[in-house]
């Protein structure tokens, strides 16, 4: 949804203070980078015994932080909404962190994942396909 409306706004939706409304919706995908990792994280450690946990755990992170990048790299390139210092470290962070995640993918392979549930399988196919979109946005 994010990315939707910050692509409206870069085509020239002209609703009232655009702009304003756009730089919230950004300062709450920016804030959600540590909240929502935090909650994952919790989640997945009170269940760590069960089966796949830690696959479902990777690719819950995944999706918030390869859409979030997707999102930031598309409202700074096209200069939809602006970060403050303090944002561009938490991006920072978040972008080393959604490295970190791909690797370690890289490193597993997905067979695991594809033989636990097909449908894990295949949202972190397209989990990581806009992981990878959001790191070489141009």
């Amino acid at each position: 949804m994010i990315y939707a409306l910050l692509s409206a706004a870069h085509e020239g939706y002209t609703g009232k203070d655009r702009r304003e409304r756009m730089q919230h919706q950004v300062d709450l995908l920016v804030w959600r980078l540590n909240a929502d990792l935090d909650l994952i994280e919790r989640f997945y450690n009170a269940r760590a015994g069960n089966p796949g946990a830690a696959w479902y755990e990777l690719g819950a992170k995944l999706k918030l932080l390869g859409h979030a990048e997707e999102c930031l790299a598309f409202a700074t390139s096209r200069d939809v909404a602006a970060l403050s210092a303090s944002q561009l470290r938490q991006r920072q962070t978040a972008v080393a962190t959604l490295r970190r995640l791909l690797r370690d993918l890289e490193t597993r392979g997905l067979a695991e994942a594809k033989g636990l549930n097909r449908e894990l399988y295949r949202k972190l196919i397209g989990d990581t396909c806009h992981a990878r979109h959001g790191l070489t946005f141009a």
